[in-house]
């Protein structure tokens, strides 16, 4: 828990994602969508959310950094694909922004599956424990006597996403995420 600075174990976690688009800003070529992501508990309490503006070529899918892209209200440089996989995706490796790290990586083909009676390729994006701040916390949350001490924070993601091939949808997506202090 973030904002109590304490460890949660055991807990479910819900992410819902709202897309919409910015049609004023979009053209034949490009689209932008702002997109808002809130994290819950199972008491439905917030645990994060993330505010992403993103600007991508209609046929690749490839981030193009116009229009005002951010991430939690902040200028960023976006790059490879995100949210979407191009129409008719291939058995291969995508660089996948992770809005965490504020940048892409890859996101690996692993299969072919049925869901639901859909066919789907499934790809799988291993993001290794990545320093993403520093910070202060107090000492008792580390077993420390100080006051405040200075701590690394570490992000690390499994993230699985199961694609439509044919127009790029991803109808099923999965992470496992650890924020650590260091």
């Amino acid at each position: 828990d973030i904002g109590a600075l304490a460890l949660v174990e055991g807990e479910t976690l819900t992410a819902t994602r709202r897309v919409q688009g910015d049609v004023a800003a979009g053209n034949d070529e490009r689209a932008v969508w702002d997109v808002f992501v809130r994290v819950e508990n199972e008491a439905k309490a917030l645990v994060t959310a993330t505010t992403d503006r993103v600007a991508f070529d209609r046929r690749t899918q490839e981030a193009i950094n116009c229009c005002g892209a951010s991430l939690n209200g902040a200028p960023a440089r976006h790059s490879g694909i995100e949210y979407k996989f191009p129409f008719e995706a291939e058995k291969k490796t995508y660089q996948y922004f992770d809005t965490t790290l504020g940048e892409a990586s890859d996101m690996v083909y692993k299969g072919s599956e049925t869901i639901e009676g859909v066919s789907v390729y499934r790809y799988e994006q291993v993001i290794e424990p990545t320093k993403i701040a520093a910070l202060d916390v107090p000492g008792s949350l580390i077993e420390r006597t100080e006051t405040s001490v200075p701590v690394d924070r570490f992000y690390s993601n499994v993230r699985r996403v199961w694609v439509e091939p044919t127009t790029g949808v991803i109808v099923k997506g999965q992470e496992e995420q650890l924020s650590t202090l260091r």
